[in-house]
């Protein structure tokens, strides 16, 4: 059962209570798959957020998803998820990760999963760390697309 930071009925809500400058999308891969919440950002950017997910499928036998297939399904939907992002203008994607998924990789704090998600190739070229800063109530782990040029350092 997906936490319900990502159901159908949340993100609904959600949508309808921030409305102007914030969307939904989903993606999947795989067995895989997450709703992401689009925020507004400084100086008209925008960042997204992935709330206790990727999330795998309900229906998916768990015992037939290795560690290599739960890697590659990663990798696709991380390609997915930062090319539209970088469409759609994002500047970073923060992420917090569901437990079922991290549980299952081996991965027990931010620094593991943040040395995990480096050694996915759709992540690689970027920068990928832990942060202590919430969105909601959550910590998360973000990767940095690119920061405009506004004379501002990475992190600012």
């Amino acid at each position: 059962m997906n936490y319900f930071l990502q159901t159908q009925s949340w993100m609904n809500f959600w949508a309808n209570y921030n409305k102007a400058g914030h969307q939904v999308y989903f993606f999947e891969e795989g067995f895989l798959s997450c709703y992401i919440q689009e925020y507004p950002w400084h100086f008209g950017t925008k960042f997204w957020y992935i709330p206790k997910a990727p999330v795998i499928d309900s229906n998916a036998n768990l015992e037939q998803i290795t560690p290599t297939q739960t890697k590659e399904d990663l990798n696709n939907l991380y390609t997915k998820i930062i090319k539209q992002a970088k469409i759609q203008g994002a500047i970073f994607v923060k992420s917090d990760f569901d437990d079922t998924l991290t549980k299952r990789l081996g991965l027990f704090d931010n620094r593991q999963l943040a040395n995990f998600l480096e050694a996915i190739p759709a992540l690689a070229e970027y920068k990928i760390q832990a942060s202590t800063k919430k969105i909601q109530y959550l910590e998360c782990t973000y990767c940095e697309l690119g920061y405009p040029n506004y004379g501002l350092a990475s992190g600012s």
